[in-house]
Order: C-alpha cells, then structure tokens, then sequence
C-alpha cells in the first residue's frame, strides 16, 4: 500500500518503497529522493507562474505599461513558459500572432465592422492557436471588454509588452496620420465648394451631401483617435510622454468640434431650404385671398391688389420660384429620388384655383406632410441639432463667466 506524499502531491513517499523486496536500496532510495525533491521544484515553479500571473494581472487591470515592461524584463523565464504553454514558439509566428492583437484590439474600439473586418483578414493566424473567426466574434458580441483584454494578454505574451506596446503605438499613428490627411482633403474640398457658388441647385446640393458624408466620417476618426488616446494615457507613467498624448488628444477634439460645427452649418442650410417651403405653404392656405380665388370664383376675373389677386401672385411665386428649386437642392442632397420628386412636383404642378377650396386645402395638407417627412429625414441625414432656445426671463447666473462655443 502507498502512502500519499502530502509535500508533493502525486508523487510516492520514501515509506512506499519495500527495501526487504528490492535487490538495490541504495539506488531505490536515491530515486525516492530525487522524485520527492522534483515535485518541490515543480510546486515551487508553479507558485512563482502563479505570482508572476498575479503580479502581470494588476499591472495590466491599472494599465501601468512600465510595470509590465519590467515584470517581463525580470521575469523572462516565466514569459517563455506562458508563451510555450499557448504554443508561441516561433518567431514569424509570435510577430504575426503580436500583429493580429494590436489591430483586433484597436478595431475593437472603432467598433463592430472594423472586429469583422480584421477578423476575416487575420483567420489564418487565428486558427494557429485553435481559435475561429466565429468563435472570436462571438466572444467580442458578448463582452467588447473582454475580448479587448483578451487581445491584449495574447500580443503581449506573444511577442513581450514592450514590443506589442511599440506595434500598437505605430498602428494608432498611422490612423492620427490618415486623420490628418483627411483633414487637409477638406479644407482643400471645402475651398474648392466656395468656388463652385453659382453653379446650378443640384450641384450645389450634391456637393453639401458630399461635404456632410466626409465631416461624418471626420467626426468619427476623431472620436475613434480620442479612445485610442484615452488608452494610452491610462497606461502612460512616463510625463513628458503623458504630457505629448495629452496634446495630440486636445488636438483630436479640437478638430471633432470644427467639424461638428461645420456639419451643422451644411444642416441648417438644407433645414432652411424646407423651412422656407413650409412657410410659404402655409402663407398660402391662411391667405384671405384663397376662398375668394379658388373653385367657381375662380371663372371670375380678379381685381388687382385684391386679396384674391394676392394669393395667385403668392401661389405662382411658390410653384416657380420656391418650389422648384428646393426639389432640385433635395435631389442633389439625395434626400429626395427622382420618383418622389416627380411625385411632389406634380403634386404642387395640380395646385389650381379651379380646383374646389376643399380640395385645394386637401391637396395642399399632403404636400405639407410630404414635406415634414422629407425634412425629418434631411435632419437625420445630417445629424441636425435643434437651436436652443433660451427661456424667456432666465438670467445667466451673476458672475458665472460662461462663455459658449459661439463665444455668447
């Protein structure tokens, strides 16, 4: 019967060993040891892992790079046993596997798309360490933290934290560079609008819509540089580079504000453009005039300057010069297809004094929410932000100093 060796669990005793039934005790006895003493080792090994892992977790959980630096840089041996153990022994292979989770990391913060993205392109290397690109999406849908720690811990045993560190580093530059570019496209685009002023409505609508897609995807690079950066200076000890993070992040949202600034410029000429239909609409429909112009009177000849004579110079200044135009600004915008703008055009053509009040006032409701339609969608179109109002009687707080974006 064997005894357990509690010092070394799984191991046999020295009382396990029957000296009187074995030919060489010396060596028996030699061979007891030499296990009892492995399995020491092998117990102390595993505690240091164990106090290594610990160490590496609340480093990493307080996102102190140079901790991690130096847990790694004193503790080789147990970087190179965590790295066996996930199969991270090759070189090319460690490079490419360090690769993968620095772009699924910062993928991870732009979102959905992006992780899909990545994750199709880097599948081979993925499956290396037994992992699919399904199994890796569904770990991201059910905790986007999760999977960005996870990325994490897998680039920086793969190829150490220092060397991660500096691959992530260089990604999110390049993706501040493109920033930059982008930024120098549209000032360049946005000079080359002002000089096409005077070209027809539709141009100019195509070239707000143009204008309003590329502020969006500024505005979303920079929130996308502003994680990143948030990031980087929760891990950053060292000041002086802290400090050049904390620069290049105000520049960030320096150049997201201008950019939300002159997306809702763009808005607030296309929401004008339905404002200015809508009004004249409904100048139309509370004109005196109308029940004195429509239907069997309209057989009639009407007197100049009457109220009659009023709402068809009105209705005729709405068809030809308000109207029209605006479904042209709308097509261009790409608010309005070709069919609802026929649509519209032909329902605003119909309007006729000869048609009964009724029927006019009826037609005219249609237009109206054909319209409001339109105009909500252009609001969504260009993320419009509504004015705010200030309450009548309320008084800054004396004193206060506040100073808004507008500089009121």
């Amino acid at each position: 019967m064997q005894v357990a060796n509690q010092n070394a669990p799984g191991q046999p005793s020295l009382s396990s060993y029957d000296f009187s039934q074995r030919p060489n005790v010396g060596v028996q006895l030699a061979q007891g040891l030499g296990a009892v003493g492995q399995a020491i080792q092998q117990n102390e090994a595993a505690q240091r892992l164990s106090d290594f892992q610990k160490a590496f977790g609340r480093a990493y959980a307080a996102g102190d790079r140079d901790a991690l630096r130096q847990l790694a840089a004193t503790n080789p041996d147990q970087i190179e046993t965590i790295r066996q153990g996930m199969g991270f022994v090759d070189a090319d292979r460690n490079q490419a596997m360090g690769d993968m989770s620095a772009r699924l990391n910062i993928a991870a913060v732009q979102g959905p798309e992006a992780v899909m993205r990545e994750l199709a392109t880097h599948q081979n290397t993925l499956q290396q360490i037994g992992v699919s690109p399904e199994q890796a999406w569904q770990t991201y849908q059910q905790s986007p933290e999760g999977f960005t720690q996870l990325t994490d811990l897998i680039g920086m045993h793969a190829v150490g934290p220092e060397k991660y560190f500096d691959i992530q580093d260089k990604l999110t530059g390049r993706e501040i560079d493109r920033g930059r570019l982008a930024e120098t496209i549209r000032s360049n685009q946005a000079g080359e609008a002002l000089q096409q002023r005077g070209q027809d409505i539709t141009v100019r609508g195509q070239n707000i819509s143009a204008k309003n897609a590329e502020l969006s995807r500024e505005i979303q690079r920079a929130e996308l540089q502003d994680k990143v950066l948030d990031r980087q200076i929760a891990r950053e000890t060292n000041q002086i580079k802290l400090d050049e993070l904390k620069q290049k992040q105000a520049d960030v949202r320096q150049k997201a504000e201008i950019a939300r600034a002159d997306r809702q410029a763009a808005a607030q000429g296309a929401v004008d453009t339905f404002s200015t239909a809508l009004d004249s609409l409904n100048e139309i429909e509370q004109s005196p005039g109308l029940s004195k112009a429509v239907g069997i009177r309209s057989a009639f000849p009407t007197v100049p300057g009457s109220d009659a004579a009023n709402f068809e110079a009105r209705l005729d200044t709405f068809k030809a010069q308000t109207f029209l135009p605006m479904v042209q600004s709308l097509k261009g915008l790409g608010a309005l297809s070709d069919a609802e703008g026929k649509k519209l055009s032909d329902a605003v053509g119909a309007l006729s004094p000869k048609m009964s009040e009724k029927a006019f006032r009826d037609s005219i409701g249609k237009i109206r929410n054909q319209l409001e339609s339109k105009l909500s969608t252009v609001k969504k179109q260009f993320d419009y932000q509504e004015p705010v109002q200030n309450m009548p009687g309320k008084q800054s707080p004396a004193g206060s100093n506040f100073s808004s974006l507008w500089g009121d």
